[in-house]
């Protein structure tokens, strides 16, 4: 049986380290560089780095411990700063993150119940404000928790509107952990080629982004198909190549969860003394970061080891403590497991009853998690996912068609009503200078009337002096008649 690397889509890494020495360095750092800041938006962000590294770490009641501090003090920079702004949208993030990773801690330990509740108030904190990455963050993880419960509807459900946040925000980090999540719940549901499809986009991305913690995690779940298609050689040598590199991040829980993985490579090719040696070092590390879930999965992978190696008595103390710590986080793939590695022991040990017993338990919870219907349910929630995105991207062109076309629409309605506009000025324009022409016109007119007013006005003059020179010419005599008579009086 093969176990996810489920720490991975957790927390992305906030920095390298070489080791716990290194690690314990960078947040001893990180710490007096808070203490000495005075800028209490950046002791927020700070103070959230120190929280992931230690979660994954392991050091969980510090992780959670540096998570009050970060709710403490964004609830006084809440109260400080009430008006909207940077400083109040920085402290409403930092009480979202708080709950965060406070869940995340939780569900580390195996604490389910309570790590949702935190999750479920960090996504309602992040809705709240609008907070895309930070709704997108806790579907992921809610998703992980399902994934885990072995309810992979819901983890599905909950991985795709995560995915669907992403790739509006073109988050290429936040896609690839989308990826690497949705191949976790189809190598469960044993559709493995599914599953590697998702598993190679997320390889894709964290390759561009040069992230290599993530990428040694992805490699690790592929190994894990490959453990499940039967390619042991390659399943080892991509779990020791990348065991390798969490060491390097001190990743307990991952390192934890390879080293488990390894072993289950060396049991199915019935090496039980060296799976043996694995599932004990994964349990130790298990016991150091109080993992309870994991402690329950270490306890079943030894019992089986044991069987294996004819140790029953040891094989059955270990498998009832399996069952035992598997029932208390309620992980339907560990109790399955466990029930399955009873099953075995009693079968070879000649208590057919319980053999029988533990059977029809193993196979009770297979059901449950691998039932037809829930096998559908699941196909059948992606594939109204892909619908829905092919409807929304269908609808989003009709939408750039109906845009595109009422503005050729306005630019035609802009045209007319701009030629109308010209031919309405141009008819004004023909108006105005039509009625300048009457007045000019109508002054011509009176003007040639006033002419001719004037002229005949001198006419008359005219006529009038004529005919007084006609009165005063026939008056007087005439120059003839004058002469005419001086003579006559001269002869006298």
């Amino acid at each position: 049986m093969n176990f996810l690397l489920k720490y991975l889509l957790f927390l992305a890494p906030i920095c390298i380290g070489s080791g716990l020495r290194a690690q314990d360095s960078e947040i001893d750092s990180l710490k007096r560089v808070v203490w000495a800041g005075k800028n209490d938006t950046g002791k927020i962000l700070l103070l959230t780095n120190i929280a992931r590294q230690l979660n994954r770490i392991g050091e969980h009641d510090s992780s959670i411990n540096y998570a009050k501090k970060i709710y403490d003090l964004s609830q006084k920079l809440l109260i400080e700063n009430a008006d909207p702004g940077s400083v109040n949208m920085a402290a409403q993030k930092g009480i979202a993150m708080s709950y965060n990773i406070i869940g995340l801690n939780n569900t580390a330990i195996g604490n389910y119940p309570d790590a949702l509740n935190d999750l479920n108030i960090f996504l309602q904190l992040s809705e709240r404000i609008n907070d895309k990455k930070g709704i997108a963050a806790a579907y992921g993880n809610i998703g992980n928790i399902y994934h885990e419960q072995g309810k992979y509807p819901d983890a599905l459900k909950c991985y795709l509107l995560s995915l669907q946040i992403r790739e509006g925000l073109k988050d290429k980090k936040g896609l690839a952990y989308s990826y690497v999540s949705l191949g976790n719940v189809y190598s469960s549901l044993r559709k493995y080629d599914q599953s590697l499809n998702y598993y190679t986009k997320g390889v894709k991305l964290f390759e561009e982004l040069g992230d290599k913690y993530s990428l040694a995690g992805t490699y690790s779940n592929i190994a894990g198909v490959y453990t499940n298609k039967e390619y042991y050689d390659q399943a080892l040598k991509v779990y020791r190549s990348q065991l390798e590199i969490m060491r390097e991040f001190d990743d307990k829980h991952s390192i934890a969860l390879t080293l488990g993985n390894i072993g289950n490579v060396y049991r199915y090719q019935n090496k039980f003394k060296e799976a043996l040696n694995e599932y004990l070092e994964a349990a130790d590390l298990y016991l150091k970061v109080e993992d309870l879930a994991g402690m329950a999965l270490s306890n079943t992978n030894i019992s089986q080891a044991y069987t294996g190696l004819g140790d029953y008595k040891k094989a059955e103390f270990y498998g009832l403590k399996g069952v035992e710590l598997s029932k208390q986080v309620n992980e339907l793939q560990a109790i399955m497991s466990s029930y399955n590695s009873l099953h075995e022991l009693y079968q070879l040990t000649g208590d057919y009853q319980k053999a029988f017993d533990n059977y029809k338990l193993a196979v009770s919870y297979n059901d449950s998690l691998l039932n037809k219907e829930n096998t559908a349910a699941a196909t059948r929630i992606e594939m109204n996912y892909e619908f829905d995105k092919k409807q929304a991207a269908l609808k989003l062109e009709n939408e750039k068609k109906e845009v595109v076309a009422a503005t050729e629409a306005k630019k035609k309605q802009i045209i007319i009503w701009s030629i109308c506009g010209i031919l309405i000025l141009a008819m004004m324009f023909a108006l105005y200078v039509y009625r300048i022409f009457l007045q000019k016109m109508q002054a011509n007119i009176e003007i040639v009337n006033q002419k001719h007013m004037l002229e005949e006005k001198q006419k008359e003059i005219l006529d009038s002096i004529h005919y007084a020179k006609r009165i005063q010419t026939a008056l007087l005599p005439s120059d003839k008649f004058i002469d005419r008579n001086l003579k006559r009086l001269e002869n006298k």
